[in-house]
This record gives structure tokens, sequence and C-alpha cells, in this order.
């Protein structure tokens, strides 16, 4: 997913609920810098950050029509929105298009 990330020229912003307290010790490999990791403590702070990240638009999630997020003003996705390949990708591209209605 990093790798269609990269040739889209898209950011990708993990937010982790981590088990334990103090710093994230998370390492990705993951082009150009192009993955931002932001920890979170439970779904007000999660609500919280997300509305804080304006140009956030499209969130990942497991949830069909997850209204969490769409309450938030944001757009869910799941992977089934990816495809692999040259011709995936660009199927790939026009469905994200199509989610934000450009």
């Amino acid at each position: 997913m990093f790798a269609f990330m990269k040739q889209t020229n898209m950011s990708v912003i993990l937010m982790i609920k981590p088990d334990v307290d103090g710093p994230l010790d998370i390492e990705i490999d993951a082009p150009n810098g192009n993955v931002q990791i932001q920890a979170f403590s439970d779904e007000q702070d999660l609500a919280k950050k997300l509305l804080e990240t304006e140009d956030l638009l499209l969130v990942y999630s497991d949830v069909r029509d997850d209204q969490r997020l769409l309450e938030l003003g944001k757009i869910p996705f799941s992977l089934s929105i990816l495809k692999p390949g040259y011709y995936g990708a660009i199927e790939t591209l026009r469905r994200f298009k199509e989610l934000l209605r450009i």
C-alpha cells in the first residue's frame, strides 16, 4: 500500500492506540517519509485528532459506512477499494476520485 501511496503522492497518517503508556517505539518501512504516526488514548481523543487534521478526508475503516467517521466529515474506505497492478492502480484512483466526488 505504501508503494501505491508514493506513486500517487499521497500521505498516510497511522492513528494507533498503544497498549502501554509512554512514547511509541514503531518503525515503518515507508518511502519518502510519507507516513506519520499519531497515538490516541480513547475514542474521544481519536475524534479530536481526526477533526484537527482538516486536510485528511479519506479514512480507512473496516466498518461499512462508518457513521463515526461520517459524523466527523470524513469519508471511510476499506481495503476492498485497493486493486493490485498497473490497471488496478488506475481503478483505485478512479474509486478514490468517486469517493471524493471530484
